[in-house]
Order: C-alpha cells, then sequence, then structure tokens
C-alpha cells in the first residue's frame, strides 16, 4: 500500500463540524484492521452505529477526541479518559485510558499515531490521570507492535464479543 506524504501534521481537539470526517475515517480504520478479526456482521453493525450524528453528538459533549490532520485532511483520532478497569483489578491500578487510536490505512506509518498517543497521554496527565491502559484486540498484531514500541507493557487479557465471535483482547500499560 502507498503511503501519503506527509504535508504539514498536527494534532488538535475534534470539534463536531469534524463529525462526517471521522465517521470516513472510523469506516476505513475498522474495515482495514478488523477484517478477517471481526465478523462481516460485526464490523458492518458498528460501522452503522458510528455515522455522522455519533460522532457529532460525541463531539458536543466530550473534551477525550483529538484529530490527527495531515494539512487539511483529518486522517486519524484517538479518544481517551478515566480508565474503565477496576482500580484493585490491575496493579499499579492506571488512572487514564486510551479508548480508540486509529489511523487511516494510507496515512499509517507517517507519525500521526504517535502524535496521538503522545497527545493524548500529556491530556491526561495535566488532568491528574497518570498511569496509561489501552486495550487491543490480540489478533491485531499492528495494534500490539505500536503500543509495545511505545513502552507498554502487556499487563491483562480478556475477551470481546463480536457477532458470533469471541475475540482475544490485551491490555497494556504505561506507567
Amino acid at each position: 500500500m502507498k503511503r501519503a506524504l506527509p504535508t504539514r501534521l498536527h494534532v488538535r481537539p475534534g470539534k463536531p463540524e469534524d463529525s462526517k470526517a471521522l465517521a470516513h475515517v472510523f469506516a476505513e480504520t475498522w474495515t482495514a484492521a478488523y477484517q478477517g478479526i471481526l465478523s462481516d456482521t460485526g464490523i458492518r453493525r458498528m460501522l452503522s452505529t458510528r455515522r455522522a450524528t455519533y460522532w457529532h453528538r460525541f463531539l458536543s459533549h466530550s473534551d477525550g477526541l483529538l484529530v490527527a490532520v495531515n494539512g487539511e485532511e483529518i486522517v486519524g483520532y484517538v479518544t481517551f479518559g478515566p480508565a474503565r478497569t477496576k482500580p484493585d483489578a490491575i496493579d499499579p491500578s492506571p488512572r487514564g485510558e486510551i479508548y480508540e487510536l486509529y489511523v487511516a490505512p494510507l496515512h499509517q506509518g507517517s507519525g500521526h499515531g504517535g502524535r496521538l498517543f503522545a497527545a493524548a497521554r500529556a491530556r491526561l496527565n495535566r488532568k491528574g490521570r497518570t498511569g496509561l491502559l489501552v486495550w487491543a484486540l490480540s489478533d491485531n498484531t499492528i495494534a500490539a507492535q505500536f503500543y509495545e514500541g511505545r513502552g507498554g507493557r502487556v499487563i491483562a487479557t480478556g475477551t470481546q464479543r463480536s457477532g458470533n465471535r469471541t475475540c482475544p483482547t490485551t491490555a497494556f500499560i504505561f506507567p
């Protein structure tokens, strides 16, 4: 796959006006990342819930989304907030979590994912949410390599249902 050449790379907070672009990035990344891992039905079901109206509503009520921009084009995003894992489930207990981090396939490897990760972590730290947790599907080797490359350490495993499949998940912790 040919990669897009970076022009002006930056990360900024998401705005409701970004809704259509986020729906497009979500559909593109989910289809590419999870084909063969999740069921086709599960992918279609998720895509149907993340249209522009979802993103507009999300962005109207949350400050936990940053977008990666290449020139004027939104090419990725990260959502983040308080850790959802019970405090006694993981030691040391993380206070922040990245819920989703996706970069459009054409822009992967151009540094956007690293910028999004660092920016989300910095925002969480400023809010006192030190210690970071990220869950990923275990079969998503690209995600595992990305998080391990940033110093993530596997700390737990679990499962997630998608259609008629049960998929293993892996938790990465960043002290």
